[in-house]
């Protein structure tokens, strides 16, 4: 491993232990059943980052599933496709019912400055009537802060508040290697 490596390695840990100290400090008691943690993941980086969470606060976890989004080529220019032109996305999602969480933690890439399509498409089709929301993304470029409150008002159109954005950049995938 190259010094480089193993400094991003340390920086990313510090990282996610201050984001989780930040999780905890919203939730202000242990999550009890009170948590529920929503995420679209294609790589598995934005489900790594779902799993520490749900893991320190005990949330129960729904995974987003797009399929349109498949690992060969036609997904991936679809996804580039619809997240530059702001689409929503076909998505499966198990069974799930909010009215029991009081936090919603919701999770996807970034992409093209902005959360992944199968995020937007699951937010416009539920009712986040009086939940306190916490949107988390991993991405190696960055995000645009209008596009977080664009996001920001869909939540609350839907009834939600957005209490923090929580982020991991990664950096670009020849620095990862």
């Amino acid at each position: 491993m190259t010094r480089r490596a193993f400094l991003k390695f340390l920086s990313f840990g510090a990282l996610l232990g201050t984001l989780m100290g930040r999780a905890r400090a919203l939730l202000a008691a242990p999550a009890g059943g009170r948590a529920l943690v929503v995420v679209y993941s294609r790589s598995g980086n934005t489900a790594a980052m779902a799993a520490e969470i749900a893991g320190r606060l005990g949330a129960a976890t729904v995974a987003i599933r797009a399929p349109a989004y498949g690992d060969d080529f036609f997904g991936w220019t679809r996804a580039s496709y619809d997240a530059w032109n702001k689409l929503t996305s076909e998505i499966e999602v198990p069974d799930h019912d909010l009215r029991p969480y009081e936090w919603i933690f919701l999770g996807s890439p970034i992409w093209w400055y902005r959360p992944s399509p199968p995020l937007w498409s699951f937010v416009e089709a539920s009712n986040l009537g009086g939940k306190k929301v916490v949107l988390f993304n991993t991405f190696n470029s960055r995000f645009k802060d209008e596009n977080i409150a664009e996001f920001r008002r869909l939540v609350e159109a839907k009834g939600g508040q957005l209490v923090d954005h929580v982020y991991v950049r990664r950096g670009r995938v020849y620095d990862q290697l």
